[in-house]
């Protein structure tokens, strides 16, 4: 019931998200705040907690999970009455926000400034990053805004300390007195201060100069008993520009940062824990081929990777490279990944050079467009692995006709104890499942003695220490079914009494075939073919 309820709770979250969404849209900017207000507090308090409920499923996740929030919210454009002047806006200002995309590290900005009539603002910038894990070089963004030169470039690092929480802005706007290219609105960003998050005292960067508007007025803390440097729950991952109007525009000049933050759960590594299920997901990879980031349904805490088929070309198969890093290398791990196809689809999972796992998933999902709780399934290495394998995984899609969704990928260190709890579960499915129904009447067809062999052996491997009582207990179901197999073992009817009468339990054949009685070479009955 826990499982069923999780998903149907969840399933009705999303839902009235995304109602409370489409009823708050509008065209005009004062439409937008309200609509990104809703996204980002129903984010913080509902979608959130939901991306989480998955870890309640104790046989799934028996201990300690870390998960990671690689969603982000925004503060609204700081700038001076935008929420009421700017009319049609709504859909380029959220234009300006990033299409779904890998993350990445925000290292720096590099900020241009402009002037006009005597107001000097910021007019653009660039963004320099790097892959999850500095696994590889850094990047440049295309600019954002202009590249004023009204005085000298700013740059801004981002990167110091934990990163940059908190964001002081100073906003500047000024109506126009006239009629003409030199009297339009000016409405912009005159300064801001970046505060780093850290447990010591480390000064902030400044832009020009500091401000009132305050991003944790709009993000809080989550922990308020230390100072915010040290409590805060998000950090800047990016910043991108809504821009409106030009130098030589008569009517007005609007530049406004727009700041994107990303919970500090998505750590800038991906550590592997030795104690605890660690949760890491797929847009935290560095390397993707033949694929794409879609937009997340809301419940699993960020986007998705999808990987295309290849069709039908072996070099042409997608792909994602996530970077992993382990502090232990003794611990040994099993790999599990979260995933949705619509068609059983063959999928290979390497661990650096190494393959461990490469074989046909079954379908999860009818459609991929409008994700359900219920439309994603797991599947996981039969073995376990230490550190020594490489420090990547990745998840490659074999499949010629057939797309697969990629949630996230789950490294759980296998101890005494877990590997016994899943040992067991292991022999307990492969039981259930040579009867036709839970009360053990009956075994399926296809089931064979060479099939019983290899469950009682499973159950013979299992531990003493750790299940003796559940292994004496299937002990007792696998006599059973070897009992029923006798029973319907072919020699059982060896007088062909029950030819077609019983398939499942003796001798079946043609119309054609005839029983003869016994004759003077046969003693017993004989089939004419």
């Amino acid at each position: 019931d826990l499982t069923r309820l999780i998903g149907n709770y969840t399933d009705y979250a999303v839902r009235w998200y995304n109602t409370g969404l489409e009823r708050v849209w509008g065209p005009d900017s004062r439409d937008w705040v309200r609509y990104n207000q809703f996204r980002r507090e129903l984010t913080l308090t509902v979608l959130d907690i939901v991306a989480l409920f998955p870890n309640y499923d104790s046989r799934r996740y028996p201990i300690r999970t870390v998960s990671q929030l690689t969603r982000e919210i925004y503060t609204n454009p700081v700038l001076e009455n935008f929420d009421g002047s700017f009319r049609g806006s709504a859909q380029g200002i959220e234009r300006s926000i990033r299409s779904p995309h890998l993350m990445d590290i925000l290292n720096s900005i590099t900020i241009y400034t402009d002037a006009h009539r005597g107001y000097y603002y910021w007019s653009g910038h660039q963004i320099m990053a790097s892959p999850v894990g500095f696994s590889g070089p850094e990047f440049t963004f295309p600019l954002y805004g202009t590249m004023g030169n009204a005085a000298p470039q700013q740059r801004i690092v981002a990167q110091l300390g934990q990163g940059v929480y908190r964001t002081l802005s100073s906003t500047l706007y000024r109506r126009p007195f006239n009629i003409g290219i030199n009297n339009q609105q000016l409405s912009v960003l005159d300064g801001t201060e970046f505060a780093y998050g850290t447990s010591s005292n480390l000064p902030s960067a400044v832009y020009r100069k500091s401000g009132t508007v305050d991003s944790l007025d709009e993000i809080p803390p989550q922990n308020n008993n230390v100072p915010p440097r040290q409590g805060f729950s998000h950090r800047l991952s990016h910043v991108s520009m809504f821009r409106s109007g030009f130098s030589n525009s008569s009517v007005s000049i609007i530049r406004a940062p727009m700041f994107s933050w990303i919970h500090r759960s998505a750590e800038f590594n991906n550590i592997i824990a030795s104690d605890s299920i660690t949760q890491i997901p797929a847009v935290k990879g560095n390397f993707l081929f033949n694929g794409s980031v879609i937009s997340g349904p809301g419940f699993t805490g960020g986007d998705l990777v999808r990987l295309n088929s290849s069709g039908n070309n072996i070099q042409n198969r997608g792909y994602i490279e996530v970077p992993i890093h382990f502090p232990s290398t003794s611990t040994r791990y099993r790999v599990r990944v979260r995933y949705a196809s619509v068609t059983p689809i063959h999928l290979n999972v390497n661990w650096g050079n190494s393959s461990i796992f490469s074989n046909t998933v079954p379908a999860t999902a009818t459609s991929l467009d409008n994700l359900q709780s219920s439309d994603f399934g797991y599947f996981e290495s039969a073995n376990a692995f230490t550190s020594s394998l490489g420090n990547i995984v990745g998840v490659r899609n074999f499949s010629g006709t057939a797309g697969v969704i990629i949630d996230r990928f789950e490294f759980i260190p296998v101890t005494a104890t877990l590997e016994a709890e899943y040992n067991l579960e292991r022999a307990q499915k492969a039981v259930n499942a040579l009867f036709t129904s839970t009360n053990q009447l009956g075994l399926k067809t296809n089931v064979t003695d060479y099939h019983i062999d290899q469950v009682s052996n499973l159950v013979t491997y299992l531990s003493d220490e750790f299940c003796l009582d559940e292994k004496r207990e299937l002990s007792e179901k696998v006599k059973h079914a070897k009992r029923l197999s006798d029973e319907r073992n072919l020699l059982q009817d060896s007088n062909f009494k029950d030819i077609n009468r019983q398939p499942e339990r003796g001798w079946g054949g043609s119309t054609g075939i005839t029983i003869q009685g016994g004759d003077d070479v046969f003693k017993e009955n004989y089939v004419t073919l």
